[in-house]
């Protein structure tokens, strides 16, 4: 069975991984800076990927509307 699954608005997102990475660098500082960091990358490179992907799926239905 497969859970249901939700996503937070951007803002609390934002609030809620802001809030962990401040409670990480308490304990010491970086951990939680580093986290950021990671994931805005992380999430930048799923963005291109997806850009890469749509890209190469527009090429291909293009060139399929012209053979028509």
């Amino acid at each position: 069975m497969i859970p249901d699954v939700g996503f937070l608005p951007p803002a609390d997102a934002r609030r809620e991984l802001r809030e962990a990475a401040d409670f990480y660098d308490l304990e010491r500082p970086g951990p939680g800076s580093e986290s950021l960091d990671e994931i805005a990358r992380t999430m930048r490179q799923a963005v291109e990927y997806q850009k890469e992907r749509f890209s190469k799926w527009l090429r291909q239905f293009r060139h399929m509307q012209s053979a028509l």
